[in-house]
């Protein structure tokens, strides 16, 4: 298959009885990058065993996307400095290209349905507060990767977080902080659920761009859905998302970062390599789609 130039790549599950199976799935397809998450439940055996994976294949760890939070209810955020320490022991062990962290991210526990608490919590301390807050943190989050040689960026979460959901509003914020090496992650299914134009928003994130969540769904149905409900990672092509248009928008940025598919899902199949296959047909035809003028 023949693409744009951009790599491709799949998030992957580092505990998964069958990762090997997957990783020589993906070898065999020259997909050379993965996504990951990134938890403290993952035993050092697990990491282990993925680092040396990653060497057997040539696998590139292009996205970690990491658990802490950016902002602590308390007010003290420089106290989740401990939450980071096993993130960053697997960016050095993986050599994560990115890491990934949710915007605007208040540590509250996760709850379904319970979506209001940090827009509750950012309205009371204002914005430019919240802002100030968290570029201290990302000040030191961004000097602790850079010593990996690792970008961080910034992603859009959904339209159930007001203060966090539009990308190019993170993409000011990135270029206000001046931080070299911190940059945005667009998620496509995210933006879809931001009842926003998805390649319009994406064409304006410019040079802040430096990597992806792709993945479809329907688009917003209100806030009285849950995010499950929603935000459904589809394998592109299954939703509702443009994906030809969204392409254009990418080349008009010449964005020259990986095209990640983070955990596409198809209803009623569970073997994986299956929603991979489907994936990358699908994307061949909206690489072709895209290169047509009309």
């Amino acid at each position: 298959m023949k693409y744009t130039g951009n790599k491709l790549g799949f998030y992957i599950d580092p505990s998964h009885p069958e990762l090997e199976a997957h990783l020589d799935w993906l070898s065999e397809r020259e997909i050379s990058c993965i996504g990951a998450p990134s938890h403290d439940s993952l035993e050092n055996g697990l990491v282990r065993r993925l680092e040396n994976l990653m060497e057997k294949y040539g696998m590139r760890m292009a996205s970690l996307h990491g658990a802490p939070f950016l902002l602590s209810p308390d007010g003290n955020d420089f106290g989740l400095k401990p939450a980071y320490h096993g993130l960053f022991e697997r960016v050095r062990r993986w050599n994560a290209e990115a890491i990934i962290l949710h915007f605007r991210s208040v540590q509250h526990p996760w709850r379904v349905g319970v979506w209001w608490q940090d827009t509750d919590y950012i309205q009371g301390i204002g914005v430019e507060e919240c802002d100030r807050r968290q570029g201290r943190m990302l000040e030191w989050i961004c000097g602790e990767a850079a010593k990996s040689g690792t970008s961080v960026a910034l992603e859009n979460v959904p339209q159930f977080f007001p203060y966090s959901y539009d990308a190019r509003e993170i993409a000011s914020v990135v270029r206000s902080y001046g931080i070299p090496n911190l940059g945005v992650c667009f998620d496509s299914g995210h933006a879809h659920l931001g009842d926003l134009d998805v390649s319009l928003v994406a064409g304006e994130l410019g040079s802040t761009l430096i990597t992806t969540h792709l993945h479809d769904n329907f688009g917003w149905k209100g806030p009285l859905s849950s995010i499950p409900e929603v935000d459904l990672h589809l394998v592109p092509g299954i939703g509702t998302i443009d994906w030809r248009v969204l392409l254009r928008a990418f080349r008009s940025i010449d964005y020259s970062g990986p095209f990640i598919f983070e955990d596409p899902n198809l209803p009623g199949v569970f073997d994986v390599r299956k929603v991979w296959e489907l994936t990358l047909a699908n994307w061949e035809i909206f690489e072709v789609l895209a290169a047509r003028k009309a």
